[in-house]
């Protein structure tokens, strides 16, 4: 009880300051274009679930489904055949279009951002040119990047949901014990997640530390020639690069590893099920079709959400 109190002041704590940085983006419709990213993804989800019905229906001559509203879809695209292409077009027409609100709604926070930070810091004015320079161009290119993320993992979310409900309501046992095995998911989930992290805020303290060195050695240069010095200096400087290198391989390994542990999980489990039980000869083409189609969006929840973690991490720096 006391973990689940301490997640959930933990979340309102990030919501807070997301909301408190999304008002300083100033850029109208927000909520409504992620919203229509998700609409988006749901039809993708639909188209993708009735692709996958009709090459099973014309691959076996069987359809393994007994619904009218799919039979009689079927049954136009088996008398008119040319839909098929033409259907391929529409999921990728929708997805050029998901992706393209998203860029957009990504570089319009990321171009009023800029214009907010810079304006602060003139007001201001006491910030070092090492700090304005890497708040107005790498903090802010995270911090927009977060609504992409989001999306993305909103995106991810539904899809996995909507799959969800077509995988049990052709084989409910099955997707039980493909449930159970993905629970084991969690835990090295979580793990991955909280190690990629801590290596994206130490890439972040350290890439701070980046800007501040150039600036130190571009404002001494006069006096490090008289000292003689810039073999060291540029020695420190190769070890800070090292180790802003090193926390961004972590990081990235930490997110590449989690993205594919879902796919990776499930192929690994459907292979033990051919391999050693009777009972795979029930499983149909549709059936394993959106099964492997849902466990890489599930694959794919992991990754974005590694993002929105990770893009957090400027956000709670910004504010």
């Amino acid at each position: 009880l006391l973990i689940i109190i301490k997640s959930m002041r933990n979340l309102t704590s990030v919501l807070k300051r997301i909301i408190y940085v999304s008002k300083l983006t100033n850029v109208k419709n927000k909520k409504l274009r992620i919203f229509l990213s998700v609409v988006l993804a749901n039809l993708i989800v639909t188209i993708d679930v009735g692709i996958i019905i009709i090459f099973s229906s014309l691959l076996t001559n069987a359809v393994n489904n007994d619904n009218a509203i799919v039979l009689f879809v079927i049954k136009i695209i088996e008398n008119n055949l040319y839909l098929i292409p033409l259907l391929v077009v529409f999921r990728y027409l929708i997805m050029f279009v998901d992706r393209m609100n998203m860029e957009i709604l990504s570089l319009q926070v990321n171009e009023n951002l800029r214009f907010y930070l810079l304006n602060e810091m003139y007001d201001k004015g006491n910030y070092s040119n090492a700090d304005a320079y890497y708040y107005l161009n790498t903090v802010s290119q995270h911090v927009s990047s977060f609504y992409k993320a989001l999306s993305g993992f909103l995106n991810n979310l539904l899809q996995i949901i909507g799959y969800s409900i077509f995988l049990i309501y052709s084989d409910v046992q099955m997707v039980l014990y493909f449930g159970l095995g993905a629970l084991f998911l969690i835990f090295p989930t979580k793990f991955f997640l909280s190690k990629g992290k801590y290596y994206q805020h130490l890439s972040f303290t350290i890439g701070k530390d980046v800007n501040n060195y150039i600036q130190r050695i571009l404002d001494n240069i006069f006096l490090i020639k008289i000292l003689k010095t810039s073999s060291k200096e540029f020695s420190n400087f190769r070890t800070i690069l090292d180790n802003n290198k090193n926390a961004w391989i972590k990081n990235n390994a930490y997110g590449a590893i989690n993205s594919m542990l879902p796919s990776f999980g499930t192929l690994f489990f459907l292979g033990c099920i051919l391999a050693f039980f009777d009972f795979a000869k029930n499983l149909t083409i549709e059936f394993i079709g959106v099964l492997l189609r849902m466990f890489q969006s599930l694959g794919n929840f992991n990754n974005t959400l590694t993002m929105v973690v990770n893009s957090s991490v400027h956000v709670e720096e910004l504010y």
